[in-house]
């Protein structure tokens, strides 16, 4: 059988200045199949998404597919649902598979008939055994009732099979980079980029998190001489900085030292690890934050949530607040490591005063690089129902807009379009600061990258400008 996976070519607005990175996801299920009997190839189309419609073309009508499978976050779904249309159209002899959160946290949407149409499978949850077993069903014949994990369909109806047992990851092998067909591009601030995971899953439940839906309450560790095989196999490739896309890779604080010590031991050169991290652990574990240094950790990535104690309970986080935080920003700039940080605001309860506090609040702990994001209701999220119940959600289906930006809530006291607009000008007073112009330790590090990026976003930024100037004078005054 002759397989297509594709990520799809959706991202954050911006985000391509600063990095471009490979779907994971596919490049495992590409390592997870019998290549005996198959030939499987793989696309990350971010690095086509300016033409990766004739991309698609050109390469079905050359290629001969048996199956394409489609995989994507939530704000890709749209874009999913449109490939599948365009293939089933015009090869509909080709069957389509949609994977990834989209497909397990917009089932109930998939399957309506208007869409379901386009497709011939879903694969719900983590899907290395059940593709491999939907594979080896299609090739030689059985009841896809007994595939867990599976939406089919019988009669033009899909249906869904009992959901599946977590995979015991010492069965999981490597992903398939070879099979990439696009392959020059992904980078993290202008360096040669890839990912690799230790763990998956995370004990928390906040909840406005996706990550509870695919694993539940559980952690899992892949064993660490298997990534550090992985790190091996990218770095020799030339990927010179690794997104490490784990979960919570600090819910381990010991495994995480090994790790760092292996890593250390391995000597690799100038390779750089950027990791997500809770903010307690880091807070209370300076010796840990010291080896991750030595191990080349050059970002770590906060998980702050918010500053405000009242936030901080709704969005479920028990493991930040502003003294935490100190600590954790102090223990990382102790060590020279750039800190970034996410901050959700649009809160039920936020006013233009508590979102102004959050930003303060930002500034005095001198986070190298904030994320200001509104918070999203991801569907199947605990926190998309209480939004709901209070008229508070704005944008229910245009997922396209789900990238963390744009707004689609509102507040008891600000619209979304208000909303938004701060959102925006945070970050303008941020990072056109002279503050942060002269001391930002990741403009000194990495200058060359971040000259690009400020000039990428003064320009967009003045057009926008000029736009609202031209066509709407009293728009978004400040």
């Amino acid at each position: 059988m002759r397989i297509l996976l594709l990520s799809m070519p959706d991202i954050t607005p911006s985000s391509a200045d600063s990095m471009l990175l490979p779907w994971l996801g596919i490049a495992s299920l590409a390592g997870n199949i019998n290549l005996d009997e198959n030939n499987i190839q793989i696309a990350d189309l971010v690095l086509r998404r300016k033409d990766y419609r004739k991309f698609l073309s050109d390469l079905l009508l050359r290629e001969k597919y048996d199956l394409v499978g489609l995989s994507g976050m939530t704000c890709s779904v749209q874009t999913a649902i449109e490939i599948a249309r365009f293939i089933k159209e015009n090869f509909p002899h080709i069957l389509i598979v949609l994977g990834g959160f989209m497909a397990l946290c917009h089932d109930d949407e998939l399957i309506q008939p208007d869409i379901a149409r386009w497709i011939d499978f879903l694969v719900r949850g983590e899907a290395e055994m059940t593709f491999n077993e939907l594979i080896n069903t299609l090739q030689q014949g059985g009841d896809f009732q007994k595939i867990n994990g599976i939406s089919y369909k019988i009669n033009g109806e899909f249906h869904h099979t009992l959901p599946r047992q977590l995979a015991d990851l010492s069965r999981i092998k490597l992903p398939n980079r070879p099979a990439r067909i696009l392959k020059r591009g992904f980078h993290f601030w202008g360096q040669p980029a890839d990912v690799v995971e230790t763990s998956r899953g995370c004990t928390f439940n906040c909840s406005f998190c996706c990550v509870t839906r695919q694993y539940g309450r559980v952690y899992r560790e892949f064993a660490l001489d298997r990534v550090l095989s992985d790190i091996e196999k990218v770095y020799a490739d030339g990927t010179r900085f690794i997104v490490l896309v784990d979960d919570n890779i600090t819910l381990n604080v010991k495994r995480l030292e090994t790790l760092c010590d292996d890593l250390i031991n391995a000597r690799f050169r100038n390779l750089k690890f950027f990791a997500q991290a809770a903010v307690k652990p880091i807070a209370n574990n300076p010796e840990l934050v010291k080896k991750m240094r030595q191990a080349g950790f050059e970002l770590v990535f906060l998980g702050l949530e918010n500053l405000i104690e009242r936030n901080l309970k709704f969005l479920n986080k028990k493991t930040s607040g502003f003294e935490l935080a100190q600590k954790a920003i102090h223990n990382l700039k102790q060590e020279k490591i750039i800190t970034t940080a996410g901050i959700i605001m649009g809160n039920p309860e936020d006013s233009a005063e508590d979102l102004w506090q959050n930003y303060q609040l930002i500034r005095d702990l001198k986070v190298d690089l904030p994320n200001f994001m509104t918070l999203t209701p991801f569907p199947k999220t605990k926190i998309r129902d209480e939004l709901e119940q209070q008229g508070l959600l704005t944008n229910p289906t245009d997922y396209k807009r789900y990238d963390l930006i744009q707004a689609n809530v509102k507040t008891k006291y600000l619209s979304d379009q208000e909303l938004f607009r701060l959102v925006k000008l945070f970050f303008r007073k941020y990072y056109f600061s002279w503050k942060f112009i002269i001391f930002n330790r990741m403009l000194r590090r990495h200058l060359g990258y971040a000259v690009r990026y400020t000039l990428n976003e003064g320009i967009d930024w003045f057009r926008k400008k000029l736009h609202l100037k031209k066509f709407s004078p009293n728009q978004f005054q400040e």
